[in-house]
């Protein structure tokens, strides 16, 4: 009876220490998701012909890295193709801290550009 409670304690244990490995995963992946975006959000500014053109839109975009670190775009959604150009260009000229990026993760953005 000993032996059989020594290893449903082990089994569970070990279920425990698997949960916890995979929320750490789950927070690593928020953080370094939090990262990106920041990185983003400081390089992302409202461009001088949109201003210029008196241009607003929304901007969606999904994107990934891919092995080697490089930003491949999967879909973008705006009604305005001129704002969308500017973002794709803009996201592929930024460089991330390889530290920060989820190789195959899908990131989500939006981004509003509004006139005040």
């Amino acid at each position: 009876m000993k032996k059989f409670v020594s290893i449903v304690m082990f089994v569970v244990v070990g279920c425990l220490m698997t949960a916890s490995a995979g929320n750490d995963n789950e927070n690593n992946l928020s953080v370094n998701e939090a990262k990106v975006k920041s990185t983003i959000m400081k390089e992302m500014t409202y461009p001088n012909f949109a201003s210029e053109q008196k241009i607003e839109g929304v901007v969606y975009v999904s994107f990934e890295f891919n092995k080697d670190g490089k930003m491949t775009i999967i879909k973008t959604n705006s009604a305005s193709p001129a704002l969308e150009n500017y973002v794709v260009e803009k996201l592929k000229s930024i460089n991330f801290i390889t530290e920060d990026i989820e190789i195959g993760h899908e990131y989500n953005m939006k981004f509003t550009f509004k006139l005040y």
